[in-house]
């Protein structure tokens, strides 16, 4: 017992620790000289606001339109030409399909804002292009038109980008801490002789739930069973179900399959576990859907 304590302590702490010591990559600003390299003439991070990741997706998907977009290859670079870009919460997908998740993009590689006199684009270092394994460097998109509305559409994509990645990265970290909290709760709920049961309070946020389910308004009734699980993580083993459900109504696969896993964890002899894993193996799909397995 005092061994998982001490586990359990080190495990907080290191999330604490990453907390405080992430990698938060910038944004440097300057232009492309005519050989090709870039001349950077300022580094720096945007304003600290307090973005709501939602928010910023439904920005980037109303203010970002079609833009040209090339990628660079082992041996060179290709072009891959105007695309409307669709994003998500962990991902960016052309109507081809899938372009990259934000899980690899390079931490430790600042984007680049390039603004010239005919030239506007932003570059994002990534490790892999979906379906483009071979093709691995830096991914451009580009407005290319001499007028001041596409300077400032690049360099509204570049700072949108930058909090994206940073609230991305973030809520990264909060699952892991969540993880790791779930994990010592369900360890205690499994030796109870008598399981919990939902309180007055908690029976609010869940009926809150329901209701905002019901009116499609997903993010708020995934907020509000958030609330009851604060209460008591282990009283309404049903929410991580429902949970799972709107997070995948989303398309927010990588949470919809944790938060299904959480609920087998509970009972996986349960009679809607069959259903439940099922779910998950769909999400899997989804969530590993590459661009080539896309395309018409």
């Amino acid at each position: 017992m005092k061994k998982l304590l001490r586990t359990t302590r080190f495990l907080v702490l290191f999330t604490a620790l990453l907390f405080t010591f992430h990698v938060q990559a910038q944004i440097d600003e300057g232009k492309m000289k005519n050989n090709g390299t870039f001349s950077v003439k300022k580094t720096y991070s945007p304003p600290l606001r307090q973005y709501d990741m939602d928010d910023l997706i439904n920005n980037m998907n109303q203010h970002i339109e079609k833009c040209f977009i090339s990628f660079h290859e082992k041996d060179g670079y290709q072009h891959s030409g105007s695309e409307r870009l669709k994003f998500f919460n962990n991902r960016v997908e052309t109507k081809a399909g899938i372009m990259f998740y934000y899980r690899d993009v390079i931490e430790n590689k600042n984007i680049e804002l390039q603004l010239s006199y005919i030239y506007f684009g932003v570059s994002i270092y990534v490790s892999k292009l979906w379906g483009n394994s071979d093709k691995i460097a830096v991914q451009n998109f580009e407005f290319d038109y001499m007028d001041n509305s596409n300077k400032e559409k690049a360099r509204y994509f570049a700072e949108n980008m930058y909090y994206i990645l940073q609230r991305y990265r973030n809520d990264h970290l909060t699952d892991i801490a969540d993880s790791i909290q779930f994990s010592i709760q369900l360890d205690k709920y499994r030796k109870m002789d008598i399981k919990p049961v939902v309180s007055e309070e908690q029976r609010k946020y869940i009926v809150q739930a329901n209701s905002l389910t019901n009116d499609k308004l997903y993010k708020q009734a995934i907020d509000a069973y958030k609330k009851a699980l604060a209460i008591n993580p282990v009283a309404y083993p049903a929410a991580y179900f429902n949970m799972a459900l709107l997070f995948a109504e989303k398309q927010d696969f990588e949470r919809a399959i944790t938060n299904m896993k959480k609920y087998l964890l509970f009972d996986p002899d349960a009679p809607d576990a069959r259903a439940a894993q099922d779910k998950i193996y769909e999400w899997e799909y989804h969530s590993n859907q590459d661009l080539e397995s896309k395309k018409p």
